[in-house]
């Protein structure tokens, strides 16, 4: 490192722009982004844990003086979106009630003055779209790294959740940030509105998980909400039915739980969202027998 300042500085001196090595630039921003933190619990935190991602395109946890484990802020086709500037808060394990534990994962709070003391006060790290960033928790046990480390010794998973059904299937199944793997019909999972579709994984206790298309109705109500290209963050629900016809025919809908923006619950209550069609619903329905679901006419 000695050998590549000095060849910075020479460089100035003879008034020539400095040139970096891509890798020696890559490990000063990641040294300075993320600290050794020592817990991913809230009530826990200190200044110590205080990380200052600002601007930068990728960050690194130390791992025994190695920076191995890396994340981003977003992307976009091929080109990766560094972090928004004043991007200083901490890293913690979010989870919540509505959802199953597998589904839980690190997010970013960005606190008042950088102060864990004013957690409750800050907001979630958001992506362009306003959903929440976040790592989630399968991705940390595929890295197998210091933040699943820290999980294990904060007590916030344990070894029978890591190595449950539910993150086995999301690892084998390398699934894309708008799909959703669901175990039954009374689990409730997260989906960004307003948006086209949702590719659901459906997990069988006997079968490989079968992957089912529901396409959406407009949703007027969401769009009202938000600005054009933005999303709100929402907790629903498959609920299925058979409708009052000859044909007997499904009728699908996802009913909202709760809902969020930019991290702030909303007062209301929302409409279902109604489906507009089910691709492979031969699987859909095989799932719900398997399940044992009895359907109301």
């Amino acid at each position: 490192m000695i050998s590549r300042l000095s060849d910075v500085f020479w460089r100035i001196s003879l008034g020539r722009p400095p040139t970096f090595h891509r890798a020696f630039v890559t490990s000063l921003l990641l040294k300075r982004g993320c600290p050794d933190i020592s817990t991913l619990n809230p009530t826990h935190l200190s200044r110590n844990d205080l990380c200052n991602f600002s601007g930068m395109v990728a960050v690194s946890l130390p791992e025994e003086g190695v920076y191995t484990q890396r994340f981003k802020y977003s992307r976009v086709g091929k080109v990766n979106i560094p972090f928004p500037m004043s991007c200083r808060g901490f890293l913690y394990y979010w989870t919540h009630p509505d959802l199953p534990a597998g589904s839980g994962g690190i997010r970013f709070r960005i606190t008042p003055e950088g102060e864990p003391s004013l957690f409750s006060l800050g907001k979630d790290l958001c992506l362009p779209n306003g959903s929440p960033w976040s790592i989630p928790l399968h991705k940390l046990v595929e890295g197998n790294g210091e933040l699943l480390r820290l999980l294990l010794k904060d007590k916030l998973v344990d070894r029978n959740l890591i190595g449950s059904e539910y993150i086995r299937a999301l690892l084998k199944l390398r699934l894309k940030k708008d799909s959703v793997l669901l175990q039954s019909l009374e689990e409730s999972f997260p989906l960004c509105l307003p948006q086209g579709s949702v590719r659901l994984h459906l997990l069988s206790e006997h079968h490989q998980a079968e992957k089912v298309l529901f396409s959406f109705k407009p949703m007027p109500e969401f769009r009202r909400l938000v600005e054009p290209g933005q999303q709100v963050y929402a907790h629903v629900r498959l609920e299925v039915t058979r409708r009052n016809t000859p044909t007997n025919r499904l009728r699908v809908r996802f009913r909202i739980l709760r809902v969020f923006e930019q991290g702030i619950l909303l007062d209301g209550e929302f409409p279902p969202i109604e489906c507009r069609s089910v691709v492979n619903v031969s699987a859909f329905k095989f799932w719900l027998q398997d399940k044992h679901v009895a359907l109301e006419i």
